[in-house]
């Protein structure tokens, strides 16, 4: 019951994502950015956050979110009562 409901959260929250391979499953994007070094060095740093119950997700993977491929760069780790995941990602698929 706790799984369709945490299932039903992120399609209302969330949008889809298209794994490469695999079934598409909905998360909540977070694009924010990130100044690593000092201006002008500006990178996106993105992050999904997704019910573990509908997808494995593990480094490299390619993810297509809003239109645009990304990779999988850390491998995702559990949250809350470990039902969630949260995985880094880069933009583009190489």
């Amino acid at each position: 019951m706790f799984d369709a409901d945490l299932l039903d959260m992120h399609a209302v929250l969330g949008e889809p994502v298209t794994p490469a391979a695999g079934a598409v499953f909905h998360g909540i994007f977070n694009a924010a950015d990130v100044d690593p070094i000092g201006a002008p060095s500006i990178v996106g740093d993105y992050v999904l956050r997704y019910p573990i119950a509908s997808a494995t997700l593990a480094v490299g993977d390619v993810l297509a979110i809003r239109g645009a491929q990304y990779r999988v760069v850390a491998d995702p780790y559990r949250i809350e009562d470990g039902r969630e995941a949260v995985v880094q990602l880069r933009q583009g698929s190489a």
